[in-house]
């Protein structure tokens, strides 16, 4: 008889990840969903197997798993040890004293806010699943640097000459090269440049466009493969980030491109873009990851909103506590997926 029960968990377990493609996010069906049933119902014996039927509604704080993670207490009865190997490898990460958040990362199911809740699923069915990411363009996706040296000579003629002598020319090198890794307004705050040094590096800038092919980090071939919506998210002068974007030719790869333009009038900032994209593509911060490589920029923007943070290391790149993961390559993005 409990074969003959466990042929629709077979069934499940082998199309889940054609469900999965057409859920809401809700109701996700993972493979590890379905091994926690097998294993709660084949330990169990009769007089538990309801804790897998859809008969059944979970309480709130109770469709949870041990604090131990030995066994798994949904539905009543008697409790079903976990295989050592699944117990090992999935662990809750909240202690039972800490129940806001429901276990790895569920939400939805058994919400202490709304109790109790009445979808008929089976238990821990709806495990948080990344349907989005957001990444930064530059040292993220592209060296700032792969456009050469050369291109930003204009710009930085323009600012020397406007300075005046007001900062010395050790201060004015160390601005320049702060211009490959950071948007230039905060350069032009960070180094004290004066109205007109700002008003004659916006106006050089503002100029510059790439016109060269651009071929970005090797690994951007990972972005295709990525069963997620990808949203690049990018701060700078509207037209040289287009044409850069234009010349890795890698628009087509993401659902919106934003571009945080300092040269257009009250520019919004990544949380903006970031909330923007939550709001209109009826995401949760749980369901977004944000990668990138600055800490004071969409790091601090994604912790903001409760998004999971990755900073990917790409050379240069100084590491960040800041981040919730890092990361050296876009194939490590894999693990969190």
């Amino acid at each position: 008889m409990s074969s003959i029960r466990l042929i629709p968990l077979k069934i499940l377990f082998v199309i889940s990840p054609t469900l999965n493609r057409h859920r809401p996010s809700a109701f996700c069906i993972s493979r590890t969903n379905i091994l926690f049933g097998i294993a709660k119902y084949v330990g169990s014996g009769p007089d538990n197997a309801a804790g897998f039927s859809t008969n059944r509604l979970p309480r709130p704080n109770a469709g949870g798993l041990s604090p131990s993670l030995s066994c798994h207490t949904f539905g009543g009865g008697r409790c079903a040890p976990l295989p050592a190997a699944l117990a090992l490898t999935l662990r809750d990460p909240y202690p039972p004293s800490d129940r806001s958040h429901p276990p790895f990362g569920l939400q939805g199911c058994t919400p202490t806010h709304n109790p109790p809740f009445q979808r008929r699923t089976s238990a821990l069915a709806c495990f948080i699943v990344i349907r989005a990411l957001i990444f930064d363009l530059d040292s993220c996706l592209a060296a700032a640097d792969e456009v050469g040296e050369s291109l930003f000579v204009p710009a930085f003629q323009a600012i020397r000459s406007a300075s005046n002598g007001e900062i010395s020319a050790d201060q004015l090198g160390a601005a320049f090269a702060d211009c490959w890794r950071f948007p230039f307004d905060f350069i032009a705050d960070k180094y004290h440049f004066s109205p007109a040094m700002r008003s004659a590096g916006f106006a050089a800038f503002s100029q510059i466009e790439v016109c060269q092919p651009m071929h970005g980090y090797g690994d951007l071939g990972v972005l295709a493969k990525i069963p997620a919506k990808l949203f690049l998210v990018t701060s700078g002068f509207r037209c040289l980030q287009e044409s850069k974007i234009s010349a890795l030719g890698i628009a087509h790869l993401f659902a919106e491109v934003h571009i945080d333009a300092i040269d257009e009038a009250c520019p919004k900032g990544k949380l903006h873009a970031f909330a923007e994209i939550l709001q209109t593509h009826r995401l949760s911060p749980k369901e977004v990851l944000v990668v990138g490589d600055n800490p004071d920029s969409e790091i601090a923007a994604g912790n903001r909103l409760g998004m999971t943070t990755i900073q990917i290391l790409r050379p240069g790149v100084a590491v960040s506590p800041a981040a919730t993961h890092r990361i050296h390559r876009l194939g490590e993005l894999s693990q969190f997926i």
